[in-house]
Formats: structure tokens, C-alpha cells, sequence
């Protein structure tokens, strides 16, 4: 049994040293590039007489941390899960300070679609894959599998959501550009706070926070009673034919363009639009320019929201209805509950965590709003900007009248940071009162 055991151990053990050798060989990777990175932080301010900057420092900082994070993956190689993760993020970090070295050197010159790029995008698509690989998860694991089907939304998701934020660094800057964009990034004049306090202090940003969060918090109100009401409604018909009907019915809407239903409205409610010559002049009544009114567009908006989304946000209801198991309605029949008190004591109680997690990601994004719907639907009138301008058209229209990109940029940063710490304040008051209804 001893020798048996022993023998599963040094196989396990054999199994896992190419990851070990891989990790090794990732951290001396790391020093090397780490190592680089401060000659040439070194050389660009003896030899070329450059003054530092604070992002300057910003970099000799991030190229110690790697440094020591490539010291530390070696140290912890035996433990092939602490190696792996600091090496994954480490070689990629220190290359990437590399490449803005180089930048801020004037060694890359052209466009910022270089081979230095182009290794370095390479090395942050393969190298993740190649460590987990050379790590703990083995090859016909079904962990590995799960990994590889999960590769391109990874990929998709560092491109898309990840890499730009690097231009967050605009927030602080009077950006200027020159050559390239990371070439303008790196040397644009370092303005630290001025552009928030710039921000603070325009009158509109208030009101446009203020529209901002109202909206939002109409939107989530209707969000969780319509299509909930909607679900239930559509789970209690007998006829599945006619269900689907009015399923596809409702969920029609989400698939048009916000641009197609500013004109359907535009078509309704222009001066000389369907809601005024046929409804309001047989009546009596005299036309209503709309386009004017600030008083009817805060309940048209949310109208058009909960009438574009409700089909989509019902189908995550039913779902969940349908894994409700019909035991507890036969259960609740035989001891002569209503179909009222079903609904009450039975459905909406097994629908609570699915309605706290919906609502929890719509509270995520509540200083962030549907774009198309508050730029498109008012067709720019800036008579009712009062009441229709929000966060994310106000950092659009102030982009496009500027070249000032600095305060726009500090706009956008205020509110992904307030957005962050909204979330993850509901998130914890949820978790106080329900552990098991927490996103996290």
C-alpha cells in the first residue's frame, strides 16, 4: 500500500513538473522584461534629459511590482497555483511596460500597429492559455475543455472591455494628439484633477445625474413589475399555441432599431402627426407640439423603454417559471388555495432570486443609460434637453463640440466609478439579508 501510494505520488508529481518548468521559466521571462523596462526608464531621463512625469513613476512603479512578482513566481513555484496566476498577469504586464518605454523613447515611430504591437497582443492572447495549460489542468480534464470553449468571449471581452481602458489615463491629461494615440497618451501635458473639478462645476452635470439616476430607477421599477406580471400572465394560459403568440407578440419590439421607433413616434407625435389630427382635433382639441412640451417626455420615455424590453426581460421570467416544479400548485389546489394566492405565497416567492439578481445588474448600470433611447427618440430638440439629456449623451455631445477630450473622459470615468460602487453597495445589503441571492 506504502509503495503503491508513493508511486501515485511521484507520478502526480511527474504530471505536474512541466508546469512547474513552464512557470520557471515564465518568472525568468518576467525579470528579464522587468530588467528592461528600467534600463530603459533609466536612459530616458539621464540620457535624454526628459522630465518625469507622473506617469512616469506610475511606470517605474508597475515595473517593480513586476519585478517582484517575477522573483515571487519562481519562490512559489512549488505551489504550481500561486506560480501560474502571477506569471500569467506578470509577463504580460512587464511587456507591456516595455512597449511604452519604447514609446516614450521615440524607438516606435509609426502607427501604433507595429511588431512590437503585434508580439505583444500575441503574447496577452496565447500566453494565458499556454501557462494554464502548462499548470495543474490537464489536458483531457473537462476544466480544460470548459477553458477552450471559453477562449474567444474571453478574448472578445479583454479587447472589447479591457483595453481601452487604458485611455482613462485622458481623464487626468490635456490630451493633444500627435502620431498615434498611445504616442499622444504618453506625452500629453499631466493636469491631475483639473478636469473633474471643470466637471463638478458645470451646472448641467446635475441635472443630467439627476435625469440619469430618475430614469434608471423608473426603468427598474417597471423592469421588475411589468415583465414579471407579463411572465405569470403567459405561464397561466392553457394554450401553448396561443402563448407563443403572444410571446413573439411582445418580444417583436426589442429587435427594432431605436432609430426606427424615433420615427414611428416622430410619425405619431410631429405637429401634424397621427396623435394630433386624428385623436386631438376630432375632439376639439387644439394641436400640441410635442417636440416642445417638456412634460410629456419623462412618461413617453419610460412608456417606449418598458414597451421595448418588457418581451425580452419576461423570457428570463418564464424560464425560471418553467423550473418551478408543478407539485406545489397541485399541493396548494387540493387544500383549496386560489389561483390569487398561488401566484402570491407560491410563484413570486420562487421568482424572488431571479427578480434581486435582474434588478441588481440594472442597478449596476444606473448612472449609464440606453443611448439610443435619450438620443435618438428626441431627435435633438433642445427645448426638452432639460428632461431628456442624460450622462451618456451629454459625454457624446460635449466629445463631439470639443476637441478638449479630457473633461468628457472624466465624465465617463465618474460614472463607471460611481456605477462600480453602487453595485457592489447593493450587492453587500443584499448579502446581509439573503446570502443566496448575491451576484457575489
Amino acid at each position: 500500500m506504502i509503495a503503491q501510494g508513493s508511486g501515485q505520488r511521484i507520478t502526480s508529481e511527474q504530471g505536474h513538473m512541466p508546469g512547474r518548468k513552464l512557470i520557471m521559466v515564465t518568472g525568468i521571462l518576467m525579470i528579464g522584461f522587468a530588467v528592461l523596462a528600467l534600463v530603459l526608464a533609466g536612459y530616458q531621463l539621464f540620457a535624454t534629459d526628459a522630465r518625469p512625469t507622473p506617469l512616469w513613476y506610475y511606470e517605474l512603479f508597475m515595473v517593480s511590482v513586476m519585478l517582484a512578482f517575477g522573483i515571487f513566481g519562481i519562490v512559489l513555484s512549488k505551489d504550481s497555483t500561486k506560480g501560474l496566476v502571477i506569471t500569467t498577469f506578470g509577463v504580460i504586464l512587464a511587456a507591456l511596460r516595455v512597449i511604452d518605454f519604447l514609446w516614450a523613447l521615440s524607438v516606435i515611430k509609426s502607427t501604433p500597429f507595429n511588431v512590437f504591437t503585434i508580439l505583444n497582443l500575441l503574447a496577452g492572447l496565447v500566453l494565458p492559455i499556454l501557462f494554464m495549460v502548462g499548470g495543474n489542468i490537464q489536458k483531457n480534464s473537462i476544466t480544460f475543455t470548459f477553458l477552450l470553449m471559453m477562449t474567444p468571449g474571453i478574448v472578445v471581452l479583454l479587447i472589447n472591455n479591457y483595453l481601452p481602458m487604458l485611455g482613462s489615463i485622458m481623464s487626468f491629461q490635456q490630451y493633444r494628439y500627435r502620431d498615434n494615440f498611445i504616442n499622444s497618451l504618453l506625452n500629453s501635458e499631466w493636469v491631475g484633477l483639473k478636469n473633474f473639478e471643470f466637471l463638478f462645476r458645470n451646472p448641467n452635470l446635475w441635472s443630467n445625474l439627476r435625469n440619469t439616476i430618475l430614469y434608471n430607477l423608473a426603468f427598474i421599477v417597471m423592469g421588475m413589475i411589468v415583465p414579471v406580471a407579463f411572465a405569470i400572465a403567459l405561464n397561466e394560459l392553457w394554450r401553448p399555441r396561443l402563448s407563443k403568440i403572444y410571446q413573439t407578440f411582445f418580444f417583436l419590439p426589442y429587435f427594432l432599431s431605436w432609430v426606427v421607433v424615433a420615427y414611428l413616434v416622430f410619425a405619431l407625435f410631429e405637429t401634424r402627426g397621427a396623435v394630433n389630427t386624428m385623436i386631438l382635433s376630432p375632439l376639439g382639441i387644439e394641436p400640441v407640439n410635442w417636440y416642445t412640451t417638456k412634460g410629456a417626455w419623462p412618461p413617453l420615455l419610460i412608456f417606449l423603454n418598458s414597451w421595448k424590453y418588457t418581451g425580452y426581460n419576461a423570457v428570463v421570467y418564464l424560464a425560471s417559471l418553467s423550473g418551478i416544479s408543478g407539485e406545489y400548485y397541485e399541493a396548494a389546489m387540493i387544500d383549496g388555495v386560489s389561483k390569487r394566492q398561488q401566484i402570491w405565497y407560491i410563484t413570486l416567492p420562487l421568482l424572488r432570486p431571479v427578480i434581486i439578481i435582474m434588478s441588481l445588474l440594472a442597478v449596476g448600470r444606473i448612472f449609464n443609460s440606453d443611448f439610443g433611447l435619450f438620443y435618438n427618440v428626441p431627435m435633438g430638440r433642445s427645448s426638452v434637453y432639460p428632461v431628456t439629456e442624460v450622462l451618456d449623451t451629454y459625454i457624446y455631445r460635449a466629445m463631439i463640440r470639443s476637441t478638449q477630450y479630457g473633461m468628457p473622459m472624466a465624465a465617463s470615468m465618474f460614472q463607471s466609478v460611481v456605477g462600480l460602487i453602487t453595485i457592489i453597495s447593493a450587492n453587500f445589503a443584499v448579502r446581509k439579508i439573503d446570502p443566496d441571492s448575491a451576484l457575489f
